[in-house]
């Protein structure tokens, strides 16, 4: 893995969601190249599943995670989040 590519969920668009994805699968770069982590801070179910279907039907190795925003300690108004080596903690 060359890169690492985190897309931001800040609304329900999943129609540019969609077209960003498409996108995505058209780069020169190998796909094994490179990884899609989208990051969601809500329940949105249906990009969830938008991203599962690319990810079989174009061949992208996209991670998507859930943050649960109720946990939050301090709000605020954009979240970077950087994984651990281990890609199983978001700090």
């Amino acid at each position: 893995m060359k890169v690492s590519v985190v897309i931001s969920a800040c609304d329900n668009r999943v129609p540019m969601f969609d077209r960003a994805l498409d996108t995505w699968a058209c780069q020169t770069m190998p796909k094994d190249d490179f990884e899609l982590l989208v990051v969601d801070d809500a329940r949105r179910d249906t990009l969830r599943d938008l991203c599962q279907a690319k990810a079989r039907a174009i061949g992208l190795n996209i991670q998507f995670i859930r943050i649960d925003k109720a946990k939050s300690v301090i709000p605020v108004k954009s979240f970077i989040p950087a994984l651990t080596k281990d890609r199983k903690s978001v700090v």
